[in-house]
């Protein structure tokens, strides 16, 4: 969650950008996956950390097998 290719990810899905096939990273691909779930209004950062609530938001997911 914390490298640049999440956040890019994350960001594109959020605006409304198609998938960019040239980005080849699997966390590009997690990022835009988190971003389908995620309310538009949480923000991924909080100052300099993660944020804890996206955190467990991304936790719940993985262990059901929504982002892998």
């Amino acid at each position: 969650m914390a490298s640049p290719e999440f956040a890019r990810g994350l960001a594109d899905v959020r605006s409304g950008v198609a998938f960019d096939w040239r980005i080849n990273s699997w966390e590009y691909e997690r990022g835009r996956l988190f971003g389908c779930i995620a309310p538009l209004n949480m923000p991924l950062w909080v100052g300099s950390w993660l944020n804890p609530k996206a955190l467990a938001l991304y936790v719940a997911a993985d262990e059901r097998k929504l982002i892998t």
